[in-house]
């Protein structure tokens, strides 16, 4: 599929004002091939050429993600098949294709989050829920959550949100129920504050405490320090009152 011809769709939380993660996730598009940005609920303020549409969010953040999802399917400006980025997805090398990539059972990921004090987490929780779904229409429960970008066809997404209508993280359901062609590849989400960027890392994801805090974020802004199309520039400061030099003023004023 040429992704030059395809969208980007990110899904933003409302609030985001700053949101430096964004800004170099669209600083690394430069390796992306696309055709326009869309970007779903919060939008800073440095912004511009790109689609925004604002949006209601609950306290929820994987309802909020599928509503907005959902939304951009029924969008006709939006390309029929169409790229999901989330705004702490960065490409660190120019791209010519996009995978479909798991990297093991539903199950297996949400024993993950296991403790002596209870079997799973609430995320952990709709990862079983999602599992029993698919097992029940005789479907694969690969775990495809992983923190890379991902294709996503606007009617498909809309069938399966139909056939599904209260589960969340139409990532795994969407491959699964579809059962695309898919690659086992491990997660490229970096939560260490000392891990750096791996030599031959073409996605990567961080933690908001490894990008502001930690080696990889540090390298992340690095690699990609030029302003892009998507950004504002920045407003020039105004001096303060001491930096502006008095000048004095010689003759008289006319009357």
């Amino acid at each position: 599929m040429d992704l030059s011809k395809l969208d980007i769709v990110y899904c933003i939380k409302n609030g985001a004002d700053d949101c430096e993660e964004l800004r170099y996730s669209l600083r690394s598009l430069a390796n992306f091939p696309h055709r326009k940005i869309f970007i779903y609920g919060g939008a800073p303020t440095w912004i511009q050429n790109v689609n925004h549409i604002p949006m209601t969010q609950s306290n929820n953040k994987w309802v909020n993600t599928t509503k907005m999802l959902q939304e951009a399917c029924y969008n006709n400006d939006i390309t029929p098949n169409f790229v999901w980025f989330n705004d702490d997805f960065f490409v660190m090398k120019p791209v010519d294709r996009l995978e479909y990539w798991c990297d093991r059972d539903l199950y297996s990921r949400a024993n993950d989050f296991c403790t002596p004090y209870r079997l799973t987490s609430r995320y952990g929780q709709t990862l079983i829920d999602i599992a029993s779904h698919l097992e029940a229409n005789n479907k694969p429960v690969l775990n495809f959550a992983l923190h890379i970008p991902i294709i996503f066809n606007r009617r498909k997404f809309i069938q399966m949100c139909l056939k599904y209508p209260n589960i969340v993280h139409g990532r795994s359901l969407y491959c699964n129920e579809y059962e695309v062609p898919c690659s086992y590849h491990d997660d490229v989400k970096i939560f260490s504050f000392s891990d750096p960027i791996p030599q031959d890392a073409t996605f990567l994801s961080t933690s908001d405490g490894s990008f502001a805090r930690g080696l990889v974020g540090k390298q992340i802004r690095e690699r990609f320090p030029t302003r892009c199309k998507y950004e504002r520039p920045a407003p020039i400061p105004k001096p303060y009152p001491s930096q502006i030099s008095a000048t004095p003023f010689y003759g008289r004023i006319k009357v």
